[in-house]
């Protein structure tokens, strides 16, 4: 006999490439979704703002009110180039160049949304933020993949938005 609780009929597993993350290359009012290709490890954080509220009713127990969430991300790119120009993929001259910059040249408009390889996405799992990126080169061997390591912390809190996905 079986220990194992059913799940209901017609889910299925999640799989961790359900993911799309888009970088907007035009105006944040105009914008110009460029998918995010090559990603793998997204990760993204939405860690807690509190404040203390902690009081003597509490008898010494810690008491925090959340006052907001921020935004983290984190993934790698591999770094494939035009053989012609040399460039990356637009999507990654785009993160490049706001690492090296600063102030609000530094910051990219984003959004992330659950895209499952079959059935409908989540409708709740999607957003837009803007944040500033910080990238390092993760292989540095002799004959690996050129790979970039991707960290995004957000500037402000995360927008929810209709999930682009379910357009396609």
């Amino acid at each position: 006999m079986s220990n194992s609780v059913p799940l209901p009929a017609g889910t299925a597993l999640g799989k961790s490439f359900e993911y799309g993350l888009d970088i907007n290359l035009g105006l944040p009012g105009t914008p110009a979704w460029q998918p995010i290709r090559r990603l793998s490890a997204w990760q993204p954080g939405f860690p807690k703002i509190a404040t203390d509220v902690t009081t003597y009713d509490d008898r010494g127990s810690s008491n925090e009110e959340i006052t907001g969430r921020g935004f983290t991300g984190a993934f790698t790119v591999q770094a494939n180039r035009s053989l012609t120009t040399g460039l990356y993929l637009p999507e990654v001259e785009a993160l490049l160049s706001a690492s090296k910059l600063k102030g609000e040249a530094a910051v990219v408009d984003i959004r992330y949304y659950h895209k499952p390889d079959v059935g409908a996405p989540n409708p709740n799992d999607a957003g837009r933020v803007s944040a500033t990126v910080e990238i390092s080169r993760q292989n540095t061997g002799n004959a690996e993949t050129e790979v970039y390591s991707v960290s995004l912390t957000g500037k402000g809190e995360v927008s929810p938005i209709p999930n682009p996905f379910a357009d396609r």
